[in-house]
């Protein structure tokens, strides 16, 4: 597995919660999934910046698409500070959790589709694969420093 198959494993996971969100009732149980959702961009984020994004940041071709993407991770990981623990389940509140899923869901289509033929262009086998065991080991990092797991 390289670094494009181990964040299309990341994307493919916040879909699936996404997903979960959308198809449960208990107002208790889609709070439970925000946080679980929040908690895996956020530590996604932290970790492909600090890999992935640091790799291509050497070539400066990739440099406006690496700050286009960031400012998407800066606005995705603002409105999860917007909808973190909500007072009261509301319908504006489950409107905020919609609003985030569709923000992920641009920056994955942009992401899989550009910064990825960037670092396919730039990378080779090896640099994605070393890429890809150095994100899994700082995301576990980030999880138990961030939230103790």
């Amino acid at each position: 597995m390289d670094i494009y198959d181990y964040i299309k494993m990341d994307h493919q996971k916040v879909n699936q919660l996404f997903k979960q969100f959308a198809n449960v009732e208990s107002d208790q149980r889609k709070t439970e999934i925000a946080t679980m959702i929040a908690r895996e961009l956020l530590v996604h984020a932290k970790s492909e910046q600090e890999t992935f994004y640091k790799a291509l940041e050497k070539h400066s071709a990739a440099k406006e698409d690496l700050q286009h993407a960031r400012k998407e991770h800066k606005d995705i990981e603002d409105k999860i500070h917007a909808i973190m623990n909500p007072a009261k389940v509301t319908a504006k509140w489950r409107d905020q959790v919609k609003v985030l899923q569709e923000l992920v869901e641009h920056h994955v289509k942009e992401e899989e589709n550009t910064l990825f033929d960037e670092g396919r262009d730039r990378l080779t086998d090896g640099e994605a694969c070393a890429l890809k065991e150095k994100m899994h080991y700082l995301k576990q990092k980030l999880l138990i420093r961030e939230f103790g797991f």
